[in-house]
């Protein structure tokens, strides 16, 4: 699974499936590669957003508001279900990300 997430060179589709299992396995050895993904502004947007919300899945949604910031300034939209999650332990943060 490591070995997806950190190769640059992987097709994206795999690299996207492993970001998104990361955060289903909710195994804190997975976080550094996932906060190296998520604030990497030279990789793709989409697996920046699919590191993002493993994190959020793991429970560091403070670690995921400012990429999530970054990848939708001003009236981008953000999804429904990324808000609730952070809302329930960062109610300030959500309101933030959606303002």
């Amino acid at each position: 699974l490591i070995q997806w997430l950190q190769d640059p060179w992987e097709n994206p589709a795999i690299r996207s499936f492993a970001l998104r299992m990361a955060g289903r396995l909710r195994d804190p050895l997975l976080v550094p590669f996932l906060l190296r993904m998520a604030g990497d502004a030279g990789e793709m947007p989409e697996l920046r957003m699919d590191a993002t919300h493993s994190l959020v899945e793991m429970g560091y949604d403070a670690w995921a508001v400012p990429v999530l910031a970054s990848l939708m300034p001003g009236e981008a939209m953000v999804t429904g279900a990324l808000v609730r999650e952070i809302h329930a332990s960062d109610p300030d943060a959500a309101r933030d990300l959606i303002e």
